[in-house]
């Protein structure tokens, strides 16, 4: 046990001799020297800190297997690509490693590479072969992942290797332009407008919900307004609950999307859902007290009822958020449940 201890710390400070003398000492199998709780072994350390030296040793004097897998079958390459190790992604490939492993949960390196911000790696096991193509187990590829982080440089090298990464969608049917406008990534909101088809761009995912709308209930107005303005998207679309943009900032609690819609895109502040939910109804339901305030002095009518005939008040009382109900109550003292 203490030897084992002693060769997991020498490969995370690349101490090459000390493993060296640990071998010669006492002759043991290294492939057995993992942790208990994850199964890393020496090699995932090294990849991970970055001891290309170490990998070598390991591989080549030690007869360690580069493709060795840990509890959830993630490998020495898995581990190099996410943690930003250029020489050790190298020399894994060097020695002919696999190049599109899949982990448990279905990542592979290149998509754990597109999680961080170095090109170099992206670009490096593009070129030998690493596919953007394939999906994990909730049907997200490399591009999402870019999209998702925001590198400009990587979103644009990727795309120019396969155009067709465009018409991605993951398994709820969600773009790579759903998930850069929901993280606020405008200039790769921009790219992909810029680079894909009209009738492409405003899809919905499996809930109906557009890249507009993610952008409204995440504030990001600047990317709402490049996409209303461009035509990329309307804001008048609904979602399968029948909800309009305006609807899903009030239930965000998003005043600067609020004052977007109403002002810029002149919005009806009462404009009713497929259940005549108004936005006030919304934004009592999630308890935004600010957020209610703010549509009363906009000229919410707080006297209009759902399908349930409910008020916003008694929304907001069925839910038990006091704030609003404390609110709407100076206004609606003889709602009741």
């Amino acid at each position: 046990m203490e030897e084992k201890q002693k060769i997991l710390r020498a490969a995370n400070r690349g101490e090459v001799e000390v493993l060296r003398e640990i071998q010669d000492r006492c002759r043991l199998d290294w492939n057995q020297c993992i942790y208990d709780k994850t199964g890393d072994s020496a090699l995932h350390v090294a990849s991970r800190a970055g001891y290309p030296l170490v990998l070598k040793y390991l591989h080549e004097e030690g007869g360690m297997s580069l493709e060795q897998a840990n509890f959830d079958g993630k490998r020495p390459l898995h581990d190099a690509a996410q943690f930003s190790q250029f020489k050790c992604v190298e020399y894994l490939i060097s020695q002919g490693v696999e190049i599109d492993p899949m982990k448990r949960a279905d990542w592979t390196p290149l998509m754990l590479a597109c999680t961080k911000q170095d090109d170099a790696i992206v670009k490096f096991l593009a070129e030998h072969g690493a596919s953007p193509r394939l999906r994990n187990k909730d049907g997200w590829n490399s591009f999402h992942l870019a999209c998702r982080e925001g590198n400009t440089s990587i979103v644009s090298y990727l795309l120019n290797q396969d155009p067709t990464l465009l018409e991605s969608r993951s398994k709820n049917g969600r773009t790579p332009l759903h998930t850069a406008a929901l993280h606020g990534h405008f200039e790769i909101v921009k790219l992909l407008t810029e680079r894909s088809e009209k009738d492409t761009q405003d899809m919905k995912d499996t809930c109906g919900t557009t890249a507009l709308m993610d952008a409204i209930r995440a504030g990001h107005v600047s990317i709402a307004r490049y996409l209303v303005d461009t035509k990329v998207s309307s804001f008048e679309c609904r979602d399968g609950l029948g909800r309009t943009p305006i609807h899903l900032a009030a239930q965000a609690g998003c005043i600067p999307s609020i004052d977007f819609l109403l002002d810029e895109c002149h919005m009806e502040v009462n404009s009713p859902a497929s259940d005549l939910s108004r936005p006030l109804h919304l934004a009592a339901r999630e308890g935004h007290a600010i957020a209610v305030q703010h549509l009363l002095e906009r000229e919410a009518d707080d006297s209009l009822k759902d399908s349930h005939g409910r008020t916003a008040l008694m929304v907001a009382k069925d839910y038990d958020q006091l704030s609003c109900v404390q609110l709407l109550e100076k206004t609606r003292p003889n709602d009741s449940v």
